[in-house]
This record gives C-alpha cells, structure tokens and sequence, in this order.
C-alpha cells in the first residue's frame, strides 16, 4: 500500500523535487521504468534527528548486554569492524566486492600486467575475495570461466590465483570502506532516514571505479560517502558533532573527497558507471536517480 505523504508546505516544490529525484535523468530510462518511479512512495527528510551540537550513544542500547564488550567497541573498531556477509551464490557480500578491489589495487601497486590478461586478474581477486569473505562453498571456476567468455583455462584462473596471493604475501586481512561504513551509518542515525543508507553505498560503489579516489583512505571514503548522501538528501552540507566523533573526521576533512564523489554521482549514468546506476535503480527504489549534492558541485564550481 502506498505510504501516505506530508501535505507540501509551502516550498513551491514537486513531490520529485522535494524528494531529490532528477526528472531529467528518468527519462533516459525505458517508459516501463520510468512509469514505475510514481508508484513508488519517497520518505522527506524527517525532523526528529540529533541536533547538530548533539553526541549520540550508539552502544547505550547494549549497556546490559554483555556479549557486545562495550568497554572494548571502540578499539576493536578502530582496528577492523567486520560486518556480516550474505550467504548465497547468487548475493554476494559487499565486503567480497570491496577486498576485491583492494586485491586488485594492491596487485598492480607491485606488477605490471598485459592488458590482455587484466580481466584474468579481476577473476582470480574476485575468486580469492570469495573465498575469504564467504561463508559459503566457494564459487565453481567454470562459472567464472564463463564471465571470460571462455577466453580463459581453469589452469589459467589457478596460476593467476597463486601468483596473486604469493605478490600479496598472504595479506588479505586489510580495512576496506566496506567494514567502517555500517557503523558511521549509525552515527549519522540513518534509520530516521531510510534513503540515506542506500545512496550512500550507491556513492561509495561509484568511487570504485575513480582513479582520484585511490588517495583516500578506505574509512575517508566511508565517511565521504554518508556525508555526502547527507548533503544529496537534505540539500545542505550536513554532518553532526556525533558524526565527526565517531568517525574521528570534521566537515572540512571530507570535502575534498565529497566533492569528488559528488561530482561521480553526477555522472552516474555514463556508459561506464551504467551498471552500478541499474543496479541501484532495480534494487534499491529509484536512489540512483537522486539529484547529487549540489552544494558540493557549487563549491567545485566556485573553486
């Protein structure tokens, strides 16, 4: 049943509008798509969040739980929070897609690669990723042949495999985006806004295919991205005393990597992020097709 919403108050503004949905953009998308968008109900920015000189509690809900170790949270944070992964073939967990990344980063920081065997090596990372990250049996090397096109062996996938870990001497414990952001997404109190969570991940999933994003460190970049969903949303830069103290980043800290990111969101219908913006618009209800924080491209512009 479709959610009932808040009379308009006055701002002169569209539902789409108010909703930060971009009309524009829909209509690079087929009519069945399109048609779909109006039937789906978008939540306002509501008022009943902490106030910007506010500090929340994130553990205070758990102060009589033991199994959480409160006294420890916090260092057990700052070195590695690992969060949970899905547990089937066909969903794999995010933190699969981002060691992923990683692997290959790290890989190519220490060798050179002909082109020609570069869609091997994002087989043979994605492969050990899986086989890391999953708590599932691992994934059949004929389907990945498959990804290939057959352009591969599996004696091929296997030596590429190898010769990844041994460049990588067996390090795959590493931080990733991935295992900082679920916790910030606490901080920043985004179950008072369900949109929030998904553009940020739909932001942060775009950075990975920006070369300007490698200088940033994997928690700068989960930080960036909420708070750059933040500004999207609420069309004003935004980020809470709370939000920078469990983040351990200010406002002024983010933005050379926020405005980045904004300006990938903005260009998130290119040939090369299409994938990431279907996706996004299928699974997530339409977040892709959100405005991109226009406060943020308004200081690139004047910079």
């Amino acid at each position: 049943m479709k959610k009932k919403q808040p009379p308009d108050i006055g701002t002169g503004r569209s539902q789409h509008e108010r909703d930060g949905v971009d009309i524009d953009m829909i209509a690079c998308i087929n009519g069945e798509l399109a048609e779909e968008l109006d039937h789906i109900a978008l939540t306002d920015v509501p008022t009943d969040v902490t106030t910007d000189g506010e500090i929340s509690d994130n553990d205070s809900c758990d102060a009589d739980d033991q199994l959480p170790v409160l006294e420890y949270a916090e260092e057990l944070f700052e070195f590695y929070l690992k969060i949970e992964v899905h547990y089937s073939y066909e969903d794999l967990g995010d933190e699969t897609l981002y060691l992923a990344v990683n692997i290959l980063d790290r890989f190519l920081e220490k060798r050179a690669i002909r082109r020609d065997r570069f869609q091997l090596l994002g087989i043979a990372a994605l492969l050990v990723a899986w086989k890391y990250e999953e708590d599932i049996v691992g994934p059949d090397v004929n389907d990945l042949l498959d990804l290939s096109g057959q352009a591969y062996t599996r004696d091929d996938i296997f030596k590429m495999e190898k010769l990844v870990l041994e460049t990588l001497e067996y390090e795959l414990t590493v931080p990733t985006p991935c295992v900082y952001v679920k916790r910030f997404l606490e901080a920043a109190e985004s179950d008072k806004m369900p949109r929030m969570e998904a553009l940020s991940y739909f932001i942060l999933e775009l950075s990975l295919l920006e070369y300007e994003m490698l200088k940033f460190k994997p928690s700068m970049l989960a930080a960036a991205a909420i708070y750059t969903a933040q500004c999207a949303l609420r069309g004003i830069k935004y980020w809470t005393k709370s939000c920078e103290m469990h983040t351990k980043y200010s406002e002024y800290q983010l933005l050379e990597c926020s405005r980045l990111m904004a300006k990938s969101h903005q260009k998130a219908i290119t040939a090369k992020k299409a994938i990431i913006y279907y996706k996004y618009c299928a699974e997530h209800d339409w977040i892709s097709v959100s405005h991109p924080a226009c406060c943020l491209l308004a200081d690139t512009c004047e910079t």
